[in-house]
């Protein structure tokens, strides 16, 4: 079997940073949190329309990233949340349930204010 890069473009709330690699590492594995391994590419803030901020945001170099994916479909914007306010109520909503998935609570506590915060489009390539 070759290995190759693959694309890789979702949208959620990134956890690195927020928690220990080890710690989001065991959530991965539970199933709790999602992740991409082998992950080169950049996690950018959203604006008020829903459209990526270029140039601010972090950046990984063949790296994991966890995140909690959003529960509708990121492709088109408008069609999915009739504004950011949507987006993130819905989103902090599949957090929190997320949150109630990990029994040993090892997900922190995060406000509206929070998530939007974290709210990114990630998008670049994995190897595989």
């Amino acid at each position: 079997m070759s290995m190759r890069d693959y694309s890789f473009s979702t949208h959620g709330i990134v956890l690195n940073g927020l928690l220990d690699a080890d710690v989001l590492g065991e959530l991965a594995e539970d199933g709790v949190v999602e992740s991409q391994f082998s992950f080169t590419g950049d996690a950018f803030p959203l604006d008020d329309d829903g459209n990526e901020k270029w140039g601010e945001g972090e950046s990984f170099a063949d790296e994991a990233v966890y995140y909690v994916a959003l529960p509708k479909s990121p492709r088109f914007f408008k069609a999915a949340y009739r504004d950011m306010d949507a987006l993130v109520t819905d989103m902090l909503a599949r957090y929190r349930k997320v949150r109630r998935g990990d029994g040993k609570r090892r997900l922190p506590v995060l406000t509206a204010k929070k998530v939007r915060k974290l709210l990114r489009a990630i998008d670049g390539t994995y190897f595989g």
